[in-house]
């Protein structure tokens, strides 16, 4: 198995008191640090594919599974 790590910047402006925090998974039309820009729109398709299952893509950074 091949463990790929990406380190970027983070800005935290809270974090619960169970150390849980909401955020972003992706922001729109901004040079990332993997130097991409994701456009508006990108993730339409996929999202509406899950709302009709009345679900929500799971999203988790850093996790230990």
């Amino acid at each position: 198995m091949t463990i790929h790590h990406i380190s970027g910047a983070m800005e935290v402006k809270a974090i619960a008191q169970d150390g849980t925090f909401t955020g972003y998974a992706s922001v729109f039309g901004l040079l990332d640090s993997q130097n991409e820009i994701v456009e508006r729109g990108a993730f339409t398709r996929t999202l509406a594919k899950w709302r009709a299952k009345n679900f929500s893509p799971a999203m988790l950074w850093m996790h230990d599974p």
